[in-house]
């Protein structure tokens, strides 16, 4: 049969199209169906869709962990997010029991009961709780709450446990009681596993749910801080890393296979699960330190004894054998008591046995510091730098040579050794020069009776002194260890290299000419990578140390041919090994421990260590390293010198070439685009995207700090790691802090809060040229100083140490595991205390917890001893907040302290680096052949004024000419090149000027000396040959001067001409005067270049200043007709001659502002708690926030007792009220000059003080513009210590209600919520309107941002009117349907305020306010309208004398209460009688009201209410007695009908009966009574008016007669009915024979709903209010 086959690749059902038409493709219908999405022959196909099954039927998905009877556990938590992944069956379900919207308290490891826990009736067990020892808990210490779970081994392992994990449900101070419950003692009943562990915490969850019914638990843990209140909508799978977001946390992921194949330890971190990985903010070290006890370092002594008593130096004994412990020679020692900042010791022989002794050394001092000739020992920390070379055998200055002596060379005895060399012009040769320090190391020779029959680096042998060195023929030192020399002639190693390795593998030339930094990252376990850290320093230590005459030749060698070269051919990177030290996260206590820390806590698979050189484009990797099977714990160790337990992993750098680049978008990678949370997030082109998200934190304003330069100082390692390193002066510096979370996110630059102040240093620092004063003040010799740097000193850190929602500052970082005290506040000082005391804490009796540890001393005490404050010295752990613990120390009562622990904040700021910004950045330095002063010729022309200098090589493209509109012949040019004089040639002087022993007397030689330019730079504005051609300075070839020794023909003064030709020999010129002895410009023959210079400074520089000589000595030497070697020793000034002089140009100024990293960075947590503990102005405030509402009048307080305090936490008196420097509102917005709050002291001294409003406020929709934060800046002890506090206190502004709601009527006017407006029509559309305010006092905006909504809450049946109201004005109008009349419609209008546009906020409150609207007449009170019940009638008031008719009085009442009666049986009377007594006496009746008594038996009694709902008849409808709530009138038309009804009279009786009446009206049960006033067409009354005190009632006749009165009332309030009996002339009793009876009666009803209308049912009917 023909087939038909159509594949549904298109996916669309189209019903659109005719059957016959609908393309290939498409379908017309399907039910229960999908199209094939397989990439196989199926893909197109229909395919059915699997209906629904019941998983687990009966039962419920149980979400816990797993239980030991085989099933699943689960707990009382909620399950807040969910994701399902259709192609694998899986749903992962996101649960916990956490209902806060603060951080989650941290879970709690404890233990059960050892034995089995005591039963508590009815039905449940307490749990005491327990540490790993056993020790009992107190369960109010640990921060347990109510509603957390347990879980654990203790639960799993449970007896007869049901199968969910228990709550709790009680604590007290020795047990928890939980959800777990049993029938009775007799039946099974559950308990915990004895002496297990278990967890308390808020249990969240992650699982895995396959449609195959497996129930995977991923992770556990209170780290992962769910709430229910923050659900989780945000979920997607990327291949098998499930990531999510809850608008709550950072966002995180997980890999679910790694999860399920390593269990539910597999994440337990923060750090694991989070999308933004951790960031290693610490830089690499190039350092090595060796921190030694006082256990350790014994003794000190000075001479040393012993083996090392022929050493100079002074003698340190140590605990054991030096290289054990790490020392090594050449250690730079630090520690000793009193050690300055530039005292550098250096380790120059150490001894393996015997005493275990070590010598240090210095050039100037025999002991070190105050430690003195005999020192006890104490602490010391040697360190050393890691930068090192191992491709040479010798050093730089080092050479080979032989011994001249033979023999045993004791420690100190002379050792001589061949020095073949002296350089001289005729005979050029290098000529190096051994130093102090340096090693010998020999093939021939021995140390003393070792036997090995060589020296080697390793036996450190070190040259202690140099006795004399003979050009040419030999050296004498002495050696740090007796040597024997077998034989003279036997060869030696002068200076031989340390650090030489054999093996070395590295190119030994690869980093010469390269400026090279180094960082690392890490790769993760997912393949992940974090940020790069930090850069370190550039890795460079020149060879020859940076020092002329360091190496091959002599210093003058050196600096001859620097100038002739113009460049310094040995300043180059020596270094050609590095060991770089790689800060590991902190975690664990040994190496190995970090380095699993590293593998398992971290996840850490690679540290790939990174490359980049300065003038390089792009960063290299130069290694990848596994940390499971490159990283060994061998080259783990310490880091020395820290407060925290930390680790560093050593790299051994060989100058190998990098193998690989970093790519691009790694390169630019500064931090990771991972918001702080989000609320929305998918995956785009497999990609993770956020959406409303907060991206940064807030950083503080700025922080307290003072940027300065200073010397480099040993107490810091910037010296030893970089011991050629040294700031540039002349420049100016900004210098910021940048805060950084855990993650890498960072913060702005920050800057100093001291910028504004003109008083102290800020941010920002000029470093200028060293002056003359700077030597003599700090008393340092070039070769003393060490260099400079800049310094920050931060006067204070931050406050806000926990994260503020307000401001968005994250405050410092906490992580989950520590539970370190970081606050405490004394609960009662004790006494007895003295400052100085060393306190640890302890837990009171049956109060135990799990803290331990913590200590502090006592800073400051009370008269009685008390303690006032404290410095805290251990932090411990195991803590929870707000614990109270005993202080033990002290010999009196025991204080008491109470801890705070701030809550976990993965989030906080944890790291900080600086960076600066500087901008005059590349200059040269010019390499001269020394400075002419003044004019090259023997006159004092413009001496110190100007000066010239030959420019050679590229010296003439350092100091480049103007070459702009310049002729082809043009040889002479102009320039405009600073240059700022750096090493000077000062005059060659042999004189002695009085005052001898200045600087520069008896100077026979070419010298040099540095030069103090100050800030004005030199100018050198001319440029051209020296001599023919160009600048006529000097002829060429040179000629001398005529001058003390005449030669014949010397040159002369006169037209420029170049002398010594054939033509004209001998009869040079210059036309400036006579040139002088010594050729002055170096290479003149070749006629070069010379540039002109305008001395800038133009002030003697002060170490070439002599008394009573007031020369202008500035650039340069003189031109003299004086030799410059003086052969006549007489007082003279020698002639200028070349001689090594520099000057350096002005740096090119970018005009780009951009701040640079530096390599100073650290763990911000730590310095700021440092810096607050060293401080002694204002720490903290006790108070930091406030809330106060709209309805707070100006000048009231809001925050009371502010008080400062230190760190110890005493409160300081300040030097005067506090400044608000800046106040800034929610959205960011300063509003300071506003001026809203202000703050005032409270009491005389300014130790308190309080905060009050300066204007009104009103709450509006801006949540944000409801909050301030104030920036506060303290002067304390007479302005020693200025402290700046950003943000330090929030106010915030809370709504109150909408209030004075009201209704205007169109007919009323002004009425009140909840009343009644008549008078409108059926025709009606506008009824008046509601009027209200926001709860502000502030007059101008309390009618701001209010927002009116309408309900009809009651109407009539059958109306299908709409109300409306103006959600602005409140105006009320009809805008559809149709009224019924005589009825009432009940409106209720909603007042909202802080809804602008009628959109609410998240801070509006409502009010509301009813009216009630009548359309016509309304119903009156439904009791009223139900008219009176059978009681009524029972009330017999007839003249009946057969019947023993009374004739009584009668009253009939209608009012709000239904207690009023005669006032006989209660006491609760209507109290007519008030007015009755009045109107009694005015009518001259018979029978008075009164002579019926008004409380006595004789008065009949209707209370309309009380019958009406309470009575022995009420009135029912439906069945359930009518709920009436009022019998007053409130609206309406209010009928009351009286009777005097007679029946017929037989023979004898009488015929006539009367009685009078009268109707009594009050507006409330408060009000008096008076005589009621009935509306005009009342039948009684037609007219209206009062009804009258006595209105008569007449019947007569034989026959029945009735006569009535009817009234109607409209005035709102109550009423009442009362006659004074029938009667006729003898009264009812008058004739025995009367068989018929006269009767008062009273009606009531509802004049608009008349019971006489055909119809009528008072239960529906009657509409009006109950």
């Amino acid at each position: 049969m023909p087939e038909i086959k159509n594949t549904f690749l298109k996916s669309k059902m189209n019903k659109d199209l005719d059957d016959r038409l609908i393309p290939n493709g498409e379908y017309r219908n399907a039910e229960n169906l999908q199209i094939s999405r397989s990439e196989g022959s199926s893909v197109g196909e229909f395919e059915n869709i699997p209906g629904n099954s019941l998983v687990q039927p009966n039962s419920y998905l149980k979400t816990g962990s797993a239980r030991h009877h085989g099933a699943a556990q689960s707990y009382a938590g909620t399950v807040i997010g969910q994701h399902t992944d259709e192609a694998n069956g899986n749903i992962f379900i996101f649960s916990t029991g956490y209902t806060g919207t603060d951080e989650q308290a941290r879970d709690i490891q404890v233990q059960s009961a050892t034995a089995v826990p005591t039963y508590i009736a009815p039905n449940s067990y307490n749990w005491t709780l327990h540490d790993g020892a056993g020790v009992a808990l107190n369960p109010l210490t640990l921060g347990i709450e109510i509603g957390m779970l347990c879980w654990g081994p203790a639960v799993d392992e449970s007896l007869n446990g049901p199968d969910y994990d228990p709550y709790i449900t009680g604590i007290t101070n020795t047990y928890i009681t939980t959800s777990w419950t049993g029938s009775s003692l007799i039946n099974p009943y559950p308990l915990p596993a004895h002496g297990r562990p278990f967890t308390i915490g808020w249990c969240n969850t992650i699982h895995r749910w396959n449609v195959d019914g497996t129930l995977d638990l991923l992770l556990k843990g209170g780290f992962l801080n769910f709430s229910t209140q923050s659900k989780i909508y945000g979920t997607n799978l990327v291949e098998n890393l499930l990531f999510w977001t809850d608008n709550r946390n950072q966002p995180r992921r997980i890999n679910v296979d790694s999860a399920i194949a390593n269990g539910v330890t597999y994440y337990t971190l923060e750090d694991q699960i989070s999308v933004a990985k951790y960031y290693p903010y610490e830089v690499p070290l190039v350092l090595n330190e060796t921190a030694l006890t006082a256990l350790q370092v014994i003794a000190g002594a000075y001479p040393a004894i012993g083996a090392a008593a022929s050493i100079r130096g002074f003698e340190i004994t140590l605990s054991a054998d030096p290289a054990t412990l790490g020392v090594k020679i050449g250690d730079i020692v630090t520690g000793f008591p009193g050690q300055g900042p530039q005292e550098l010791w250096e380790v120059i022989w150490m001894e393996a046995g015997g005493t275990f002794k070590i010598v240090v050394y210095n050039n100037f001092l025999n002991t070190p510091g105050t430690a003195g000739a005999v020192w006890g020992g104490g602490p010391l920390t040697f360190s050393r730098s890691t930068m090192t070379n191992e491709s040479e055998v010798r050093q730089e200055n080092g050479f080979d040579t032989t011994c001249t002596i033979a023999g045993v060379v004791a420690v100190g005895a002379p050792f001589t050794v061949a020095y073949l060399y002296n350089n001289t012009p005729s005979i050029p040769s290098s000529q190096p020069t051994p130093k102090v320090g340096d090693y010998i190391t020999s093939t021939t020779m021995e140390i003393d009776g070792s036997g090995s029959g060589e020296i080697l680096i390793a036996d450190e042998v070190i040259i202690q002194s140099i006795t004399t060195i003979t050009l040419g023929t030999s050296i004498v030192m002495t050696l740090t260890k007796p040597v024997e020399v077998f034989a003279i002639g036997n060869d030696v190693v002068v200076s031989a290299n340390p650090n030489y390795n054999s093996l070395f593998t590295g190119d030994p030339d690869l980093m010469e000419e390269k400026f090279i930094r180094f960082s690392y990252r890490f790769k993760f376990i997912d393949n992940e990578y974090s940020l790069t850290a930090p850069f370190s320093q550039i890795c460079f230590i020149p060879k020859q140390e940076g020092v002329f005459g360091g190496g091959p030749n002599e210093s003058g060698q050196d600096m001859i041919d620097a100038y002739a070269s113009t460049i310094v051919q040995w300043f180059e990177n020596r270094t050609n090994n590095i060991r770089l030290k790689i800060p590991l996260p902190i975690g664990g206590a040994n190496a190995l421990t970090a380095l699993t820390s590293l593998q398992e806590d971290y996840q850490v698979k690679e540290i790939e260590i990174l490359y980049k050189e300065s003038e390089g484009l792009s960063t290299k990797i130069l290694e990848s390293l596994s940390t499971t099977e490159d990283i060994k714990t061998v080259d783990i160790a310490p880091i020395p010198n820290t407060s925290i337990t930390q680790f560093y992993y050593t790299y051994d750098y060989k100058s190998v070439k990098p193998y690989k680049t970093l790519p691009t978008s790694q390169e630019t990678r500064v931090y990771d685009k991972v918001p702080i949370k989000a609320l929305a997030q998918e995956v785009i082109a497999n990609r993770v995207a956020y959406g409303n998200f907060v991206e940064n934190h807030t950083p503080p304003t700025s922080i307290n700090y003072s940027a300065s330069y200073n010397n480099k100082s040993l107490a810091y390692n910037n010296y030893v790691q970089y011991p050629n390193h040294s700031i540039k002066q002349n420049r100016n510096y900004q210098v910021g802090f940048i805060l950084g979370d855990r993650y890498g996110r960072q913060s702005s630059v920050i800057l100093s809060s001291n910028d504004n102040d003109p008083t102290a240093n800020g941010s920002t620092i000029y470093v200028p040229y060293k002056d003359w004063t700077d030597v003599q003040t700090s008393a340092l010799s070039t070769y003393e100083w060490l260099g400079s740097c800049l310094r920050v000193i931060v006067n204070n850190g931050i406050t806000q140490t926990t994260k503020n929602p307000q401001t968005g500052e994250p405050g410092l970082y906490k992580s989950y595991s520590d539970t370190s005290v970081d606050s405490a506040t004394i609960t009662a000082g004790g006494t007895l205390y003295i400052v100085g005391d060393l306190c640890t804490t302890g837990y009171p009796a049956a109060s135990v917890g799990l803290g331990s540890d913590f200590e502090f001393t006592v800073e400051s005490i009370g008269g009685a001893g008390e303690i006032i404050g404290i410095i805290i010295t251990k932090r411990g752990n195991g803590y929870a907040n707000g614990q109270l613990l005993n202080v033990i120390g002290g010999t009196g009562t025991l204080a008491t302290i109470t801890v705070t622990v701030n809550p976990v904040n993965v989030l906080g700021w944890q790291s900080y680096k600086f960076a600066v910004k500087q901008q005059e950045q590349e200059y040269y330095n010019v390499y001269l052949p020394g400075f002419v002063n003044g004019y090259p010729v023997t006159t004092a022309i413009e001496r110190g004024r100007i000066a010239g200098a030959v420019l050679l090589s590229d010296n003439i493209n350092k100091v480049p000419r103007d070459l702009n509109e310049v002729g082809p012949l043009q040889n002479e040019f102009s320039a405009s090149v600073e240059l700022y004089g750096r090493v000077n040639n000062p005059k060659i002087d042999n004189t002695n000027k009085g005052g001898g022993g200045f600087y520069y007397n008896n100077r026979l030689l070419p010298w040099n000396t540095q030069y103090f330019p100050g800030r004005n730079p030199d100018i050198a504005d001319v440029i051209g040959p020296a001599g023919s051609g160009g600048l006529e300075m000097a002829n060429s070839p040179f000629e001398a001067g005529t001058g003390a020794l005449p030669v014949a023909g010397a040159a002369t003064q006169g037209d420029f001409f170049n002398g010594g030709s054939a033509a004209a020999p001998n009869n040079s010129r210059i036309p400036w005067g006579v040139p002088g002895t010594e050729q002055s410009f170096f290479n003149i023959e070749q006629n070069p270049l010379l540039m002109g210079i305008n001395i800038g400074s133009e002030e003697t520089q002060p170490q070439l200043t002599q008394p009573g000589f007031p020369i202008l000595n500035t650039l340069g030497a003189y031109v003299t007709n004086n030799p410059s070697v003086n052969i006549l020793g007489g007082a003279t000034i020698g002639c200028m001659v070349p001689f090594l002089s520099v000057s350096e140009t002005a740096p090119v100024e970018s005009e780009i502002e951009i701040f640079w990293e530096s390599s100073t960075s650290g763990d911000f947590v730590v310095l700021n708690r440092a810096v607050i503990a060293d401080y002694a102005g204002v720490s903290s405030v006790s108070a930091t926030t406030a809330s106060f509402d709209e309805a707070t009048a100006s000048g009231a307080v809001i925050m009371p007792s502010i008080e400062f305090l230190d760190i110890a936490g005493n409160i300081l008196t300040l030097d005067g009220l506090p400044v608000i420097t800046q106040i800034l509102d929610g959205n960011g917005n300063d509003v300071t000059t506003s001026n809203p709050f202000i703050l005032d002291k409270v009491g005389v001294p300014y130790d308190d003080f309080e905060i009050l409003t300066n204007q009104l406020f009103w709450y509006g929709a801006d949540d944000l513009a409801t909050t301030w934060t104030i920036s506060l800046q303290t002067s304390y002890s007479s302005g020693e210590y200025i402290d700046t506090f950003s943000n330090i206190i929030t106010l915030t502004l809370t709504n109150v209600a909408p209030a004075t709601l009201a209704f205007t009527s169109a007919t009323d006017g002004a009425i009140a919520c909840g009343a009644t407006t008549t008078g409108f029509t059926l025709a009606s559309t506008s009824f008046g309107t509601f009027t209200g305010k926001n709860g502000s006092v502030y007059p101008a905006h309390d009618e701001d941002e209010l927002c009116w909504t309408l309900v009809l809450t009651s109407a009539p049946f059958g109306s299908t009117a709409v109300f409306s109201i103006d959600s602005v004005t409140g105006v009320i109008t009809k805008t559809f349907g149709t009224l019924i009349d005589n009825s009432t419609y009940r409106l209720t209008a909603t007042l909202t305020d802080a809804a602008a546009t009628c959109v609410t906020s998240a801070g509006s409150l409502s009010s509301t306010c009813f009216i009630d609207i009548v359309i016509g007449t309304p119903d009156v009170e439904q009791v009223l309208c139900f008219g009176p019940t059978a009681v009524m009638a029972a009330l017999d008031t007839s003249c009946n004398w057969n019947t023993g008719g009374t004739g009584y009085p009668i009253e009939v009442f209608f009012g709000a209460s239904s207690l009023v009666d005669s006032g006989f049986v209660t006491g609760t009377g209507s109290k007519t009688d008030s007015l009755l007594t009045t109107i009694d006496t005015s009518t001259g009746s018979a029978v008075g009201y009164m002579a019926q008594s008004n409380s006595g038996f004789n008065l009949r009694y209707y209370n309309a209410l009380y019958e009406g709902r309470y009575g022995t008849a009420p009135w029912i409808c439906g069945g359930a007695p009518r709920l009436f709530t009022t019998g007053a009138l409130t609206q309406g038309v209010f009928a009351i009908e009286v009777n005097l009804v007679k029946s017929a009279t037989g023979v004898g009786d009488p015929a006539e009966y009367k009685t009078n009446f009268t109707i009594l009206y009050r507006t409330s049960s408060a009000a008096a009574w008076q005589l009621a006033t009935c509306e005009v067409g009342s039948p009684g009354l037609p007219a209206g008016g009062v009804v009258s005190n006595f209105e008569p009632l007449t019947v007569s006749g034989a026959g029945s007669m009735t006569e009535t009165r009817i009234y109607h009332f409209t005035n709102t309030g109550e009423y009442a009915v009362r006659n004074n009996g029938i009667y006729n002339g003898d009264g009812c009793q008058a004739a025995p024979g009367c068989y018929t009876c006269a009767e008062f009666t009273v009606n009531f009803y509802d004049e608009t709903e008349n019971p006489s209308t055909p119809g009528f049912v008072n239960c529906t009917d009657c509409t009006g209010p109950l």
